[in-house]
């Protein structure tokens, strides 16, 4: 029974990537996104990956060393435009 159950994870994490996450993983790198939302909608491909962004007053060396201080900086939520 766990192999059968480590098998569906497997295939489920692949369906995520393959499907679910193809455009976000090319599209953040080297962009000022700092997060992805991936609802019901983005799963039925209804719509796409939902994108958060680096307010643009929060330069990315602030933004970085804020991490490990628990800071939270403002975030913007925009739209994947695919």
């Amino acid at each position: 029974m766990k192999k059968f159950h480590i098998t569906c994870f497997e295939f489920v994490r692949s369906l995520l990537q393959e499907n679910i996450l193809l455009d976000p993983m090319f599209d953040i790198p080297g962009s000022d996104i700092v997060d992805v939302i991936i609802d019901q909608d983005t799963v039925r491909h209804q719509a796409p990956a939902r994108y958060v962004t680096r307010p643009d007053d929060v330069p990315q060396e602030e933004d970085e060393s804020s991490a490990g201080s628990g800071a939270i900086p403002e975030q913007q939520e925009i739209s994947a435009s695919r």
